[in-house]
Parts: C-alpha cells; sequence; structure tokens
C-alpha cells in the first residue's frame, strides 16, 4: 500500500473503510456556512461595559484640589456599597481624614511657600 507517512496511504486507507467517510461527511455537514459572515451578533455578546464617565471634569489643566477631593469621597462611596458598608458613614468619616489631614499639614504648606517667595529677593 505505501510507506505510512504516504498521503496515498492514508487516502487508500479511508477509501478501503467506508465509517471514515461517514463521519467526514457528518462533519461537514455539521461545520456550517463557510466563508464571509455577518458576526455583530457575535462581537456584541463579548462587547465590554461602557467605561463610566468622569465624575468632576476639570475646568482647567490644573484641576482643583476640590475637584480630586470630590472625585475620592465618590469612589470612597462606591467602595462602601461593594463591602456592603454605610456609604454615608464611610464619606464622613474620609473627609474628616482629609480635612484633618489638610488642617495638619497647612501651616507647613504656607510656610514653604513664603519660604519660596523669599527666595527671589
Amino acid at each position: 500500500m505505501g510507506k505510512p507517512l504516504d498521503p496515498n496511504y492514508f487516502r487508500k486507507y479511508r477509501a478501503s473503510h467506508p465509517e471514515y467517510a461517514a463521519r467526514d461527511r457528518a462533519r461537514r455537514r455539521n461545520r456550517g456556512p463557510r466563508g464571509p459572515r455577518d458576526r455583530t451578533a457575535e462581537y456584541a455578546k463579548r462587547r465590554r461595559p461602557p467605561a463610566p464617565e468622569p465624575l468632576a471634569p476639570p475646568t482647567d489643566l490644573l484641576v482643583r484640589r476640590e475637584s480630586l477631593l470630590l472625585e475620592d469621597l465618590a469612589q470612597e462611596r462606591e467602595l462602601a456599597k461593594l463591602e456592603r458598608k454605610d456609604p454615608d458613614a464611610a464619606v464622613r468619616a474620609y473627609r474628616r481624614r482629609e480635612h484633618e489631614f489638610i488642617y495638619r499639614t497647612r501651616a507647613l504648606t504656607i510656610y514653604q511657600l513664603g519660604d519660596h517667595l523669599d527666595d527671589d529677593r
């Protein structure tokens, strides 16, 4: 019949065994249409959910500290919801910690700004 890796060997073997021909016919029937087709439904199933809109759009190139704080507070609220905690209490606690930090470091910031202004003499 030929060498074991010769393509003619496999053709003759399949021709002598009709169950292979029946299996190939069934495979071709179940394969479905070939060629280009409309795949928009398939892609719609795999589409990612839309990205959330920004919470506080920047008003300038320099974003103010307050808008960053509002964004942090919104994130803290969402995190509390995910953790099944009270969102309002989480926001109050975060705001208190943030204002305490700002209050404690305010004198340092003013002092540093004053030093930089005095260097220009």
